[in-house]
């Protein structure tokens, strides 16, 4: 995440469950994928964030963009 009007950075990780176990990824470095199976109605996906251990930045609000490829 990069702070606005800024450069610092906030480092973070997304996973798929709240035990923090099951990091999000494209399944390489010991990161998951998520599997579903369509079903043509609206289908909610959970993601959790943490934030990594780091030396503390400038106060501010942190903006990011993640971006998901859907493959059917």
């Amino acid at each position: 995440m990069m702070r606005s009007g800024g450069t610092d950075q906030v480092k973070y990780q997304l996973y798929q469950d709240s035990a923090y176990s099951k990091p999000w990824g494209d399944g390489t470095n010991a990161t998951s994928t998520y599997a579903g199976v369509g079903n043509g109605a609206t289908q909610n996906v959970p993601m959790y964030g943490r934030v990594l251990p780091q030396t503390t930045s400038t106060p501010g609000t942190c903006i990011d963009t993640m971006i998901a490829t859907v493959t059917y």
